[in-house]
């Protein structure tokens, strides 16, 4: 009797752990499904049918192709079954579309699962929806891409009008020069060294708009250029 009972209260927590393990699988916000051996689908969570848009009685019975969007070449999906059929793991963004054609990207875990024999037996996907932070990602990529050509433009002006304008100041002041008394010569000489020292500066500010340096020698000397440039202002 002791000893049923204790089979009987073990099976009963085992129960319970199962209906536990349920209701979360079930309640988690992740997307998941499992497929068999094959590939065709098992189970799917609340959360698959309100990500892809597709009910149970949809998903069940089909494939993965039912959310394939076609944005992933067939050496990826080549990667993702050698990976999965040799036991490991396989983790990557898929880019998937909905049954409304909505593409939305999820980052995809797919675990092979094992029988009591060892062999595979099913695949369990488990994905996040990160719709939303990677196209802010893009947007701020598109942003900064405009940000650096807006730099660029900005540096080009400084190191090619300015610095045309300087030139065509100098030449002005060597001519008017000729005529004119040692000292006020001597005035325009010192007039001559406050041009050279804006044209110094601009162009180096030109150059912390837009490094060349960054890429014509690397990193290191372009951050070594910033520094010192900083230091001799400070």
């Amino acid at each position: 009797n002791a000893a049923l009972r204790a089979e009987v209260d073990h099976r009963v927590r085992a129960e319970d752990t199962l209906r536990k393990l349920s209701r979360a699988i079930e309640q988690t916000s992740d997307c998941v499904f499992m497929t068999d051996h094959s590939g065709v689908i098992e189970y799917v969570n609340t959360a698959f049918e309100r990500l892809t848009g597709f009910t149970r009685e949809e998903a069940i019975g089909a494939t993965p192709r039912l959310i394939k969007s076609d944005q992933h070449d067939r050496r990826f999906y080549e990667r993702l079954w050698t990976t999965i059929l040799s036991g490991e793991v396989f983790h990557a963004v898929f880019a998937n579309r909905a049954k409304d054609g909505r593409i939305y990207y999820e980052d995809t875990t797919i675990t092979p699962l094992r029988g009591s024999e060892g062999t595979i037996t099913d695949f369990v996907s488990t994905g996040r929806d990160i719709t939303k932070s990677r196209r802010t990602a893009e947007a701020l990529r598109r942003l900064n891409d405009r940000l650096e050509h807006e730099a660029g433009r900005i540096a080009s002006a400084l190191h090619d009008e300015a610095g045309q304008f300087l030139t065509a100041a100098h030449i002005t002041l060597a001519d008017v020069a000729h005529g004119l008394p040692p000292s006020a010569r001597d005035r325009l000489q010192d007039v001559r060294r406050n041009l050279d020292d804006v044209e110094q500066q601009l162009r180096r500010l030109a150059h912390e708009l837009r490094p060349r340096i960054l890429e014509d020698m690397g990193l290191a000397d372009a951050l070594k250029f910033l520094a010192d440039g900083v230091a001799r202002r400070t």
